[in-house]
């Protein structure tokens, strides 16, 4: 039940993150506005995705597991 709690309170910090950066952007756009424009690096973006959808992804299996292993856990070894 704990990681249940501590995987769901980050996935909603997480979103509501998201949410807030789009409504009400960070302070930290008005600082890089100033900075005079660079390429972004596609493969440098790319893999701040892939890492963040691994963290998520991380987090929900363990989350599925923990699920999975509670509905069994009355159950014998063999099931």
């Amino acid at each position: 039940m704990p990681l249940l709690m501590v995987g769901g309170a980050y996935l909603c910090y997480e979103g509501m993150e998201k949410v807030l950066e789009t409504i009400i952007p960070h302070h930290t756009h008005a600082y890089e506005s100033q900075l005079a424009t660079v390429a972004l690096n596609a493969l440098t973006f790319e893999d701040e995705k892939v890492a963040s959808a691994i963290k998520t992804d991380f987090i929900l299996s363990a989350e599925i597991m923990a699920i999975a292993l509670a509905a069994v856990s009355d159950q014998s070894i063999l099931t």
